[in-house]
């Protein structure tokens, strides 16, 4: 069983990532590629996954963002 000090708050966690993004000359600025699934939009913005065959990280294209892209986001791409 997990004792309650091993536990992370949502806000160590980030706090945590963002120091190692901030470090690491690597992540400055991080491209992905991989297939969209779950795609909806909501109000201008672009909810979706991106995955691929081993893993898969929930993403969100804000409408200033969106209105940039020049093609059609779907389902599948």
């Amino acid at each position: 069983m997990v004792d309650a000090s091993q536990y992370l708050s949502v806000t160590a966690l980030t706090q945590y990532l963002k120091r190692k993004f901030d470090a690491d000359p690597y992540l400055a600025k991080v491209y992905l590629t991989g297939e969209i699934s779950n795609y909806r939009k909501r109000v201008g913005n672009q909810y979706f996954s991106l995955k691929d065959d081993h893993a898969k990280i929930g993403a969100l294209m804000f409408r200033n963002a969106f209105s940039k892209v020049q093609f059609d986001l779907e389902e599948g791409m």
